[in-house]
């Protein structure tokens, strides 16, 4: 008795069943540049964000970073010390 002969079967494709990105557990709205960013501390820190609160939350990050900008805009000369403390 001699067997059917079958087809030989394709390579499986490993790579396509690799690291599939996952999807992010806390809310974007918008899809606005800073979410991802609040999504990302959030999630660091372990805290939970409303939905609500994201257009304030963004808001504050907003003017937050503008205020460090305009720190690190700002150009010192080298021979710049920092002012003294005094103490009573």
């Amino acid at each position: 008795m001699t067997r059917k002969r079958t087809k030989a079967r394709p390579a499986r494709k490993t790579q396509s069943r690799a690291r599939k990105t996952p999807k992010p557990r806390t809310p974007q709205a918008g899809g606005e540049p800073l979410d991802a960013l609040i999504a990302a501390g959030a999630r660091s820190l372990g805290l939970k964000i409303d939905r609500r609160w994201m257009a304030e939350i963004r808001n504050q990050l907003t003017v937050t970073l503008r205020h460090g900008a305009s720190v690190a805009e700002f150009r010192l000369l080298d021979d710049a010390e920092p002012a003294p403390v005094f103490e009573a």
